[in-house]
């Protein structure tokens, strides 16, 4: 209910376009309420299935993106037994499995039990995990002292920062063989010398920036930037400069008109993207070859502004093309 009370008061207001940086059932109806306003509906962080209305445009991964994405993490590294456990909703269908349970937060022991049971019979030979990160996190913590060198592979939202916080607290290090599916748009691609490197130094180059001026606030206004910049996420800056760059081409920030420019166009980094091109000619709008295989490193590339009390935090970096 507050996703879609939120949505409508952003719609009553006018706005030029909603970043709906949010996942979950809730955004099904925040959709539904905004449809007749022909207000356009960014989704940075939503794989839901099912088809999207006319006005919303999904620039995250899709479910089966991301599940092709795990397949061929689980290949690069010589795994084709995985464990496959689901919860919160999730799922890794697109994975297949040599072992599989729907976990509902009962008894994790019993449950790392079962897996250790099953990788030392040799039918395992890796865990898939589709949760929520604090789910991802309690799990991989049962696991951490039964089988230390069990690849795991997760599903994305362990790339926030609730999954490496989480299971700082619960393990106390978060130091493991992870890899998991997304773009390569995050800190380390600042250290690689992909096509993609320049966009993401620049974006960062921009937060350090921001971050330095006392005079730049949040997005409430409510304290200085710099309280907020070690948690900038590129996926929704680039939402939100898509939007911007439709209200430029149709010269108006009338939503309707928003909508309208942004079926069919394109944006790109000389748009002021940090992550890959999106193309509104289709709801989802990022190309499938975007989204690969991703591994973790706590290794910190020291692009962010620095966080006086910031928490554990994993980088996720993509394999080079050449390697694979």
């Amino acid at each position: 209910n507050g996703a879609i009370t939120a949505v409508e008061q952003l719609v009553e207001s006018g706005v030029a376009g909603i970043v709906l940086a949010t996942d979950g059932d809730h955004v099904q109806g925040a959709l539904e309420s905004s449809a007749a306003s022909e207000t356009p509906v960014l989704l940075p962080y939503y794989r839901g299935s099912g088809g999207l209305p006319a006005h919303a445009f999904r620039t995250a991964p899709t479910e089966d993106d991301v599940d092709a994405a795990l397949l061929a993490a689980l290949g690069e590294q010589g795994l084709d037994k995985p464990f496959v456990l689901t919860a919160d909703g999730l799922s890794a269908d697109g994975v297949g499995s040599a072992d599989a349970l729907a976990y509902r937060g009962n008894n994790v022991e019993k449950l790392a039990r079962r897996i250790t049971v099953a990788r030392g019979n040799g039918r395992i030979d890796s865990v898939v995990i589709a949760a929520a990160a604090a789910t991802q996190a309690e799990i991989v913590s049962a696991l951490r002292g039964r089988l230390e060198d069990l690849p795991i592979v997760l599903t994305p939202e362990a790339q926030t920062p609730t999954f490496a916080t989480s299971l700082d607290t619960e393990a106390g290090t978060i130091a493991s063989r992870f890899s998991s599916a997304g773009v390569d748009a995050s800190d380390a691609t600042t250290m690689t010398s992909s096509p993609a490197a320049d966009a993401v130094a620049a974006y960062f180059a921009a937060l350090r920036l921001a971050a330095g001026d006392d005079a730049v606030t949040d997005l409430f206004g409510d304290g200085p930037f710099s309280d907020a910049a070690g948690e900038a996420d590129i996926a929704s800056h680039d939402a939100v400069i898509a939007i911007a760059a439709a209200a430029a081409a149709a010269e108006s920030l009338e939503p309707a008109a928003v909508l309208e420019s942004l079926g069919g166009l394109t944006v790109s980094a000389t748009d002021g993207l940090a992550g890959p091109d999106l193309d509104f000619s289709d709801s989802d709008t990022l190309a499938d070859s975007a989204v690969v295989p991703l591994l973790a490193t706590v290794q910190d590339p020291g692009v962010r502004p620095p966080v006086a009390d910031g928490g554990a935090r994993l980088f996720w970096f993509a394999l080079d093309p050449g390697s694979r």
